[in-house]
């Protein structure tokens, strides 16, 4: 009977020894896997994030610089912004404007 317990317990304590290694390795496998995981989602946002900045700067190179228009219209005294209308005066009807009228 105390050979089948000694038996028994060699038998479980070379089990937990087995279960602790192969759940060791598994870890260590899975933290690889994260591990690179999190390179490659930092390497995507470092291409998304490049790819952003050039898009803004072809933006910003092709819109127009509504503020320097608007500074550049104060410096010349009409401090409400550009004359659409390109009338002479306040009282000054019809005549051509860039609104079609």
């Amino acid at each position: 009977m105390a050979y089948t317990m000694a038996a028994a317990a060699v038998v479980s304590l070379g089990y937990g020894v087995y279960s602790g290694e192969t759940s060791a390795a598994a870890q260590k496998k899975a933290q690889r896997r994260q591990g690179a995981a999190q390179d490659q989602a930092e390497a995507q946002a470092a291409r998304q994030e490049r790819a952003a900045m050039a898009e803004q700067q072809k933006l910003a190179k092709s819109a127009p610089d509504v503020m320097s228009i608007y500074d550049r219209e104060q410096r010349r005294g009409n401090a409400t912004g550009p004359n659409l209308t390109n009338n002479a005066g306040p009282l000054s009807l019809g005549g051509n404007s860039l609104l079609g009228g």
